[in-house]
């Protein structure tokens, strides 16, 4: 049996993805989320945590690509596929880098009076996602033919452990900063969420006075002053991942 969450910002994609899982009998769905942060929030309260979760790209409070990078670092041993409605190359470079096992593209959400699964070599809509969870339970990387269709070229353009070394690397260079572990999990929350501090604290199990005192160590080890520096800095240093600003509108 197979624990899985999902965290998807559209309502209907949710449904359908849900309906998909509840069917089968190899899935046990734990939990749905509609942004990282609150899946994160789950995931601090709960003692059973997912096998592999299903992370959209695009939310609002925490993006995708922010939260499998939290999770790379923080709960390694939960298995993340990022299903997108994209296939731009720099999205993929990116959760691979941050640590994803698989990118599916959204094609189950697509009208089958539109594109037949059976055109595209699939005996359903669905096939990519299952072989997706497959793979990722057997710690293999996946990547969707749908989205290499659009560049062949694109697998061998990337490399998931050059990729992967270079944000290890990345990350060791931001410990000039001499950020403990607490306020460093702090530093990618506050910089890399929309998250009130309220919200902050209490998924943290600690006070609002406590993570603003944690705060006020953050800002002079940083150089920063309020949460806004905060965020460029982290930005710009690579110490938190966003979702990049992707161009052009979504295949459905």
């Amino acid at each position: 049996m197979t624990f899985i969450s999902i965290v998807e910002n559209n309502a209907r994609h949710l449904e359908i993805i849900t309906k998909h899982l509840q069917q089968n009998t190899n899935y046990n769905l734990l939990s749905t989320a509609t942004n990282g942060f609150e899946f994160l929030e789950f995931c601090y309260g709960s003692k059973q945590l997912p096998n592999v979760v299903l992370v959209d790209v695009e939310m609002n409070v925490m993006d995708g690509v922010t939260l499998v990078d939290f999770l790379h670092q923080f709960y390694p041993s939960i298995k993340c596929i990022a299903v997108t409605s994209h296939d731009h190359k720099e999205m993929i470079e990116d959760m691979m880098a941050c640590g994803a096992m698989g990118v599916v593209f959204k094609f189950f959400t697509v009208d089958e009076t539109l594109a037949k699964p059976e055109s595209f070599g699939l005996s359903n809509k669905f096939e990519p996602l299952d072989t997706a969870i497959k793979a990722a339970i057997a710690n293999e990387f996946y990547l969707d033919s749908l989205i290499e269709m659009t560049d062949r070229n694109m697998m061998r353009q990337l490399n998931r452990m050059q990729l992967l070394t270079q944000r290890q690397l990345q990350r060791i260079a931001n410990d000039v900063f001499g950020l403990a572990d607490r306020e460093y999990e702090v530093a990618l929350l506050y910089a890399g969420t929309n998250a009130k501090q309220d919200d902050i604290a209490e998924m943290l199990c600690m006070s609002v006075q406590g993570l603003r005192f944690i705060l006020t160590n953050i800002y002079k080890k940083m150089g920063v002053t309020d949460r806004m520096e905060l965020t460029f800095l982290c930005n710009r240093k690579g110490i938190v991942k966003n979702a990049r600003n992707i161009v052009g509108k979504e295949r459905m």
